[in-house]
């Protein structure tokens, strides 16, 4: 099954379509996981909360109360990793400030599993770089401010002189692009 979150992978999902179930699972657990084994202890706890977050998600699918479009499906459930590592937090009594994204947290980092994560890690981003090389300076230029540097809208409608609607119109066009030359390049 192709890697496109659509609205029609909802409507899957929420059928209990099991196809859909099983790439559900095989595609967010390797992610959730090492989402988690930088902000969790290693092993079976990282193991714990990727299985809270990713029945939960499934849940709330099934209920209709996870994200309306399937585009939204993947950021909602990396927010809802990070709010889940929070309250393991809050339930170990550490505090999240101690949280370090960049300290492997004591898990063996030359596993093979986690090397190879590592270097699909790696293909995503080089691929995703070398897409917004070869667009357009202006499409790359709006995707990067929105999506790598993270400003802030109105600071980027004030930078190009325009209105906040032409802004999202800009992105949705520029989006549209990426996808279509990064699905190309396979």
């Amino acid at each position: 099954m192709e890697c496109e979150f659509d609205d029609q992978y909802l409507l899957r999902l929420r059928a209990g379509h099991r196809e859909t179930e099983e790439h559900f699972y095989g595609y967010f657990r390797p992610r959730v996981l090492m989402k988690l084994r930088k902000g969790v202890h290693p092993g079976s706890e990282a193991e714990d909360v990727c299985q809270k977050v990713l029945l939960t998600a499934y849940a709330a699918i099934r209920d209709g109360k996870g994200p309306e479009q399937g585009v939204k499906l993947p950021a909602w459930i990396f927010g809802m990793t990070r709010n889940l590592v929070f309250e393991w937090y809050r339930a170990q009594n550490h505090r999240p400030e101690q949280f370090d994204p960049d300290d492997p947290g004591g898990y063996d980092v030359a596993s093979k599993e986690n090397l190879e994560l590592d270097r699909i890690n790696l293909e995503i981003v080089e691929a995703v770089r070398n897409t917004i090389a070869s667009m357009e300076p202006r499409d790359a230029d709006i995707l990067t401010a929105v999506f790598l540097d993270e400003r802030k809208r109105p600071e980027i409608c004030e930078e190009y002189g325009i209105e906040r609607s032409h802004l999202r119109l800009l992105l949705h066009r520029a989006l549209q692009r990426f996808k279509t030359i990064y699905r190309k390049a396979g």
